[in-house]
């Protein structure tokens, strides 16, 4: 009697069942903003960089940004485009970044190809006999009023999402399900929900109030919060009829603890 073992992990993104499920998803999402008319953006990798998927995103009135997946065409052709067409911007000696845009076919739909190409004639100081290109290149039904260097910013903003959800999975050990029960788990999370949004506010509350010697960032990790506040020493002191909590400095944490203290107290 033939089996068939589905093996984690080796199932194909665009696997029979994945419109159904894109299809859900946008019902879900739809459910959660009922009173939102504007379109939906889908932004995926280049395991999504398929003809009939891009045309069932923009049959049902929605916006993609998919990574382009170059298979077998030869890079010369882009670079060449993008050293004709793109603008040029050179951020240090011996490396120019070329951004544009061009419109190819893929099956009936004309789509946008956003491009950035990385020109590199030197390296960790040393000088390059041939330059070095780095290519990316992403799929696009957006207008042309939003510009390539947005397009670009939307793509990765992906990645900074994908950065949240690492940080839950390792650093708040969420990643294995304690119990085979769907109630036990939903608890679970929801705990989880919520220790993620505390740390995350007192992560913001660092960067409101940076204090002291604290190296300035865009965001904090949840470990650096935990690390650094959660696990402050300290000891409350009782005098003058005043309960003190007396906390030690540590590189600046300390006085940006008191900092948010102060703020959440007063509202």
């Amino acid at each position: 009697m033939a089996r068939n073992y589905a093996l984690r992990g080796a199932q194909n993104a665009l696997h029979e069942g994945h419109e159904s499920y894109f299809s859900k998803v946008r019902e879900q999402f739809r459910t959660l903003f009922p009173n939102d008319d504007d379109a939906v953006l889908w932004v995926a990798d280049a395991a999504f960089d398929d003809t009939s998927h891009m045309s069932a995103r923009h049959e049902a009135g929605d916006y993609f940004i998919i990574k382009r997946n170059p298979r077998q065409e030869a890079p010369e052709h882009l670079i060449s485009l993008a050293q004709e067409e793109g603008s040029a911007v050179c951020p240090r000696a011996g490396k120019t970044v070329y951004t544009g845009d061009t419109i190819r076919m893929r099956g009936s739909m004309s789509l946008r190809l956003v491009y950035e190409v990385t020109e590199r004639t030197s390296k960790k100081g040393q000088q390059l006999l041939l330059p070095e290109y780095t290519i990316f290149s992403v799929w696009t039904n957006l207008s042309e009023e939003v510009g390539a260097e947005t397009v670009l910013e939307l793509y990765r903003a992906r990645g900074t999402c994908e950065q949240y959800f690492a940080e839950i999975k390792s650093e708040l050990d969420l990643e294995r399900l304690p119990s085979g029960k769907f109630s036990a788990n939903a608890l679970f999370f929801l705990l989880g929900m919520f220790v993620n949004n505390m740390l995350r506010v007192l992560g913001m509350g660092i960067l409101s109030g940076e204090a002291g010697k604290l190296r300035q960032a865009t965001r904090r990790r949840l470990r650096t919060v935990m690390q650094n506040l959660m696990y402050l020493p300290g000891r409350i002191v009782r005098h003058a009829r005043e309960v003190i909590l007396k906390v030690k400095s540590s590189r600046g944490f300390g006085k940006a603890l008191c900092q948010m203290y102060r703020t959440y107290c007063m509202t």
